[in-house]
């Protein structure tokens, strides 16, 4: 049966339409497929450009120990990552140890993402003769707290002032909850409590003398002042034969001491000692009395406290 015209030409454009459709279709799941892979390949090459960066999870203050328990450890785009982040190869020493040494320079918020430029390595290393020591012969300043770093000076009757050691972090134990008055402790290498020992018998005997703190304002950038205290001769004797104290330490203080008028220093110390020669042995009986009249005091509110659940 022969067709009809106009079904044939219907037959016709109905296929011309669907092979039309078919190639239009495979035109679009080929551009589908193509984007598709495109944006696998863009994610795979991100995911691989991914960096690590430390993120700070709690505040740290300026001069705050900064170590893997106030951050964390994520993954950001290479594009967004700094340059200078802060990685883990910066968490060891040169014998691939864990520092326990490095500091903010800075405050740093939470969710601050650590550069190398904001930290730094604190000057108080943990030698050999690094003991922690309690003093409650110094002056403290009202807002001082646990963790300030400060300079331990000596300001004699005459007005001379010198600073005994420096950029020291200190802590203020607590009796009961409450901070204590007077108490502070600060860790010393051993020639550095030398040299506290001897201002303390220098601040003992002459009246008039103080020893006390100041605090470091931003720590985190401040470097530590020069101490300019210059200890007796009886001390510097001890400093020569005590064996706990290293060479690069004796070498400093016999330098101190020895040259840059250290000994013209230490003279003008010692006249004001001198003219307070007199009384010098009550002074310091008087005051040694009543430093270990105060320590005994202070431990036996500590154990009191312990005892009471205080502390």
């Amino acid at each position: 049966m022969a067709s009809n015209p106009m079904q044939r030409q219907k037959r016709v454009s109905f296929l011309l339409g669907f092979l039309t459709m078919l190639l239009l279709s495979a035109i679009v799941i080929g551009f589908l497929g193509y984007t598709l892979y495109k944006i696998k390949e863009e994610e795979k090459a991100e995911k691989n450009a991914m960096k690590d960066v430390y993120v700070i999870s709690t505040d740290v203050p300026s001069g705050g120990t900064i170590n893997s328990t106030v951050m964390k450890l994520q993954k950001v785009a290479g594009t967004v990552a700094p340059s200078n982040r802060f990685t883990s190869s910066n968490l060891l020493d040169e014998e691939g140890n864990p520092r326990e040494d490095l500091v903010s320079k800075i405050d740093l918020k939470a969710g601050t993402v650590l550069t190398a430029d904001m930290v730094t390595i604190n000057s108080e290393k943990a030698t050999s003769d690094l003991r922690k020591q309690e003093y409650n012969i110094a002056t403290l300043p009202t807002e001082i707290q646990t963790g300030d770093f400060v300079d331990i000076r000596i300001r004699m009757a005459s007005g001379a002032d010198y600073i005994i050691v420096s950029k020291k972090q200190i802590t203020i134990p607590q009796v009961a909850g409450m901070d204590a008055a007077e108490t502070f402790t600060v860790n010393l290498a051993e020639e550095e409590t030398l040299a506290m020992s001897s201002a303390i018998i220098d601040a003992f005997t002459c009246i008039g003398s103080e020893i006390y703190l100041t605090i470091y304002t931003d720590p985190g950038m401040q470097v530590a002042a020069t101490p300019t205290y210059h200890v007796s001769a009886i001390t510097m004797q001890l400093i020569g034969d005590n064996p706990n104290i290293v060479t690069d330490a004796k070498n400093a203080l016999y330098n101190r001491y020895y040259q840059n008028g250290g000994e013209r220093e230490r003279n003008v110390i010692q006249n004001e000692i001198n003219s307070n020669s007199e009384d010098a042995k009550d002074n310091i009986e008087t005051n040694i009395e009543e430093h270990i009249t105060k320590q005994k005091e202070y431990r036996q509110q500590y154990l009191e406290a312990l005892a009471g659940g205080g502390v």
